[in-house]
This record gives structure tokens, sequence and C-alpha cells, in this order.
């Protein structure tokens, strides 16, 4: 079994044994799934681990949660630049909000703004969501059924549903 960046954080596998190839062209470096490999985690290695994927790739997108914590913070001050990926709801455009701030302290200016969901309930248009944040609309998902159905797959909706319109 190939090792997770939680392995390579604990110091129990080198980076490149957890590169996976995934639909596209891309290479992933998956964060794990125990709560074992979390705790065993050393969140301090991962800018080496960054730099050892930069030596290696074009372009690292990291992907991170929202909010302020030790596992959201260091890996932003790693990032040349922070892209927020948030719903149209008023409670994640907060966080993305928040998300911000984090960014502008770690110096990982905000490069724009990608929302999901996008058209749903009463939400306002993505253009006024990226106004309202004072940062670039990147694009935008809307809300479609193909989604969940290729999370429950366990395959990304662009290779699950490629004619989809999330996937378009």
């Amino acid at each position: 079994e190939k090792a997770s960046l939680h392995e390579v954080l604990a110091g129990g596998a080198g980076v490149e044994d957890a590169i996976y190839p995934a639909p596209g062209g891309f290479d992933l470096v998956p964060s794990g799934t125990s709560l074992e490999g979390f705790m065993e985690a050393n969140v301090g290695r991962f800018p080496d681990v960054v730099e050892a994927l930069r030596a290696r790739y074009d372009a690292v997108v990291i992907d991170t949660g929202a909010g302020v914590s030790q596992e959201t913070v260091i890996p932003t001050g790693a990032a040349d630049a922070t892209i927020l990926v948030s719903t149209p709801r008023v409670a994640s455009v907060r966080d993305a909000d928040k998300t911000m701030s984090v960014a502008d302290r770690a110096g990982a200016p905000v490069g724009g703004i990608v929302l999901t969901k996008s058209g749903t309930g009463r939400s306002p248009p993505a253009e006024r969501i990226a106004q309202f944040l004072d940062t670039d609309l990147l694009g935008h998902v809307p809300q479609d059924s193909a989604v969940p159905k290729s999370q429950d797959a366990g395959i990304p909706v662009v290779a699950y549903a490629p004619d989809s319109e999330a996937a378009t």
C-alpha cells in the first residue's frame, strides 16, 4: 500500500512514495484518512514537503480547509498565492473572508475565488460574492447531482461524469 501525506509528515515515507496519478494528467498526494496518521503527522515538516514537490512539478496546489488552525496556517505560509474555494452560503463566504485574513498574514496573497454549488437557493450571483470579498472571480461550478454521485463512487466528477455541468 502506498503512503499518504500523513506518513510523509510523520517521517515514515518519502514524498515520492505518496504520489498518485489523477485524471487529467495531474499527480496527487492525498492527506490520508486515519486519525492515527493525522495524530502522528508533524505539520512543521510541511514546508520541506512542498519544496520537494516544487522541485518536481511546475505548480503545486495545496488543498486545505478554511479557518484558523495549524493545518491551515502552515500550508498557507508555504504557498505563493491563495485561491479561495467556497459555496455561496453566508457561513462559507464568512469563512472565505477569514481565510483571506490568514493568507494576508501568511504572505500568500489571494489570487481569486472559485464558487461551488453556485446558483442555488437565494444566494447572490457569483460575481457579487467576489465583489463583496474584493477579489477576482476565477470561476464557478454549478450545483450538479453528478458531484455527490461521483463522491460516493470515489471518482472525480471529471472522470465519473465528464459531460456534466460540474465537470465542464
